[in-house]
């Protein structure tokens, strides 16, 4: 769009200064510095003297032309968007960049630090009404790797009332317990576990594929980290990473290929609050296979839970205090609750989701 509009007002100053060279040509200045705009009768050579002085004012227009569309291209206000500091009264952001920094201070300040006394955040996700319908793929080639008939992508996995594959996430949490490096790895319908030992910084998110699948609907991933495929099959993949800047995922994105057998890492750089309706969103999907689709959500400190096949989940080490519980899921949007957590106690936390409230 800053393009678009860049280049509109080039032509519209191209369009305005050469309109001027249609005006009548401006005579001499007089003695009192005004300007006659009257020329004389012309004479015998009268024609050509003004054909003449008509042909150096086109020439002087091009050269001031030339002259100010440098000077547009070069000024900042037609910088790129994420290298100019966005004006304090350009579509009312001066409020959401504030937030965007304050956040992004709030990331940084997050620092590893020992917990004597640390409570437990325990809780279940419960799910009303029919689930969504199961996608089904036909699988048509690299059947060695991806296995003979169709492919079920289950976008609301319910059992007994009970909603799996839910993102937990605790905002606000400034110090505490080491990140854990987290692992999706297939055939399907997936598993996450951690790997290695605990860091003082979010790692990334590894990736195994295997059996034509990414691994669980669900993951996390952090601003900076990469996203960090293992490919077990003997055939090619090509990962779409879509920035969420509306639901249906077809934002600003990266594809590249993943070889048989190799390894591709992908940094991953989310879009500000600002530009973006779903800031805290990527969703992950593949250019030979349309049933391979995960989503990811965005986490600034190690304090993460997913619900299991029994809508159940568990985050531990949390420092006391009160904090904002978010619960994440990708067909059916966003909940939060405020919890206390008490020194060496247990919060229980509750989420209802339910399939009248769909996410848009």
């Amino acid at each position: 769009m800053w393009a678009f509009c860049r280049n509109s007002f080039v032509v519209a100053l191209m369009t305005a200064v050469i309109a001027g060279c249609e005006s009548p040509v401006p005579g001499p200045a007089d003695g009192g510095g005004s300007t006659k705009t009257d020329i004389a009768a012309p004479t015998d050579s009268g024609p050509v003297a003004v054909a003449s002085i008509q042909q150096d004012d086109v020439l002087a227009r091009l050269a001031q032309i030339e002259k100010l569309v440098t000077q547009a291209i070069d000024s900042p206000v037609f910088a790129e968007p994420d290298a100019q500091a966005a004006p304090d009264d350009v579509d009312g952001r001066k409020e959401r960049g504030d937030l965007m920094e304050k956040n992004s201070a709030a990331e940084k300040a997050y620092k590893v630090a020992r917990v004597s006394d640390a409570g437990t955040i325990t809780g279940k996700v419960t799910y009303e009404g029919e689930a969504q319908p199961a996608k089904v793929f036909k699988v048509e080639k690299n059947l060695e790797a991806c296995g003979k008939g169709d492919r079920v992508l289950e976008v609301t996995r319910v059992n007994d009332g009970m909603l799996a594959d839910v993102v937990l996430v605790l905002k606000g949490v400034k110090s505490g317990k080491q990140f854990q490096n987290l692992v999706l790895s297939g055939p399907s319908p997936g598993k996450r576990s951690d790997k290695g030992k605990g860091t003082d910084g979010f790692q990334g998110t590894d990736i195994i594929v295997e059996g034509c699948t990414y691994g669980p609907l669900t993951g996390v991933i952090a601003d900076g980290a990469e996203l960090r495929f293992v490919n077990k099959d003997p055939v090619k993949y090509g990962p779409i990473i879509y920035y969420q800047v509306n639901f249906r995922g077809r934002g600003r994105y990266k594809n590249q290929a993943l070889p048989p057998h190799g390894k591709l890492n992908v940094p991953i750089k989310f879009k500000s609050r600002s530009r973006s309706k779903y800031p805290n969103i990527i969703k992950l999907e593949c250019d030979q296979y349309p049933h391979m689709q995960n989503w990811f959500y965005r986490v600034d400190n190690p304090y993460y839970a997913f619900s299991g096949r029994d809508g159940t989940f568990t985050i531990d080490g949390v420092p006391p205090g009160r904090y904002k519980l978010i619960a994440w899921h990708p067909m059916l949007g966003e909940q939060d609750q405020e919890v206390t957590v008490a020194a060496n106690g247990t919060a229980d936390v509750t989420f209802k989701f339910s399939s009248k409230k769909r996410r848009r």
